[in-house]
């Protein structure tokens, strides 16, 4: 199945996705996301979600998915995130996490049981990606997740805990840094506010930083990203930053 083929068969059956995913991992745009699509069987997740349809390869029992197909959903899902402010995908289960599927809401096998088992494997890519490069997201009040963990260690005025919620502490100290830099103190981290917080001379590197340098000597951290620009001392990271690369990389590993 190709994912230019799909309109086609949706006009005659009443259902649609916001993007599509064919076998050879193409993409397919179909639905603005800022409209509804049909895809789950509920007029009020539909109402809410962006939602993915990904081609199987194999066809039943499993309904296997070609790796090529699933990088590209682990890409594309990493886009819809960071263009929307999404700094975790959460995959409860159930239908109280932000990652949800067709099954959750009908009698369906959807997204079928090779798919569904690789539900936490996928989460965990994804939000890899979503930490390697925290300034690709608009953060704000209600933001939650490691990005936000970044963002709390490289405010050099936070004296809250880091924990990863964007919470009133967190937007006070960011409307106060970019108060304090020219920039419009409206308590949102997009591109202006994240370029002056990564672009900040920070002190000289303490002795902290070793199992930063054994880090990276192992490859734990890849060429580009934003860990790669603190290890490399280019950003004003404060010591605690160790604790919360650790932690990611043990999750991500």
């Amino acid at each position: 199945m190709r994912a230019e083929n799909l309109p086609g068969i949706w006009d005659n059956g009443g259902a649609s996705a916001n993007y599509s995913i064919d076998s050879k991992g193409r993409i397919g745009g179909h639905v603005d996301e800022e409209n509804r699509s049909w895809a789950s069987s509920s007029s009020a997740n539909d109402n809410l979600a962006v939602t993915i349809e990904l081609a199987n390869d194999g066809g039943a029992p499993d309904w296997h998915v070609s790796t090529a197909t699933f990088d590209a959903a682990i890409k594309l899902v990493t886009d819809i995130c960071q263009r929307n402010g999404i700094a975790e995908l959460r995959y409860t289960n159930d239908t109280t996490g932000n990652l949800t599927r067709h099954n959750m809401f009908a009698a369906t096998t959807c997204p079928g049981p090779y798919l569904q088992a690789q539900f936490p494997r996928f989460v965990t890519q994804v939000n890899g990606n979503l930490m390697m490069h925290p300034d690709r997201i608009v953060l704000r009040a209600g933001s939650y997740g490691g990005p936000v963990m970044t963002l709390q260690i490289e405010l050099p005025n936070y004296t809250g805990k880091v924990d990863g919620d964007f919470g009133q502490k967190t937007e006070t100290a960011v409307k106060e840094f970019q108060f304090s830099n020219d920039l419009i103190p409206d308590g949102v981290v997009g591109e202006k506010t994240w370029k002056a917080l990564l672009s900040s001379p920070r002190p000289a590197t303490p002795p902290e930083y070793d199992l930063a340098a054994k880090l990276k000597a192992a490859g734990y951290v890849g060429d580009d990203g934003y860990w790669r620009r603190v290890l490399n001392g280019e950003t004003t990271a404060k010591p605690e930053f160790l604790k919360v690369l650790f932690e990611n990389v043990l999750k991500l590993r």
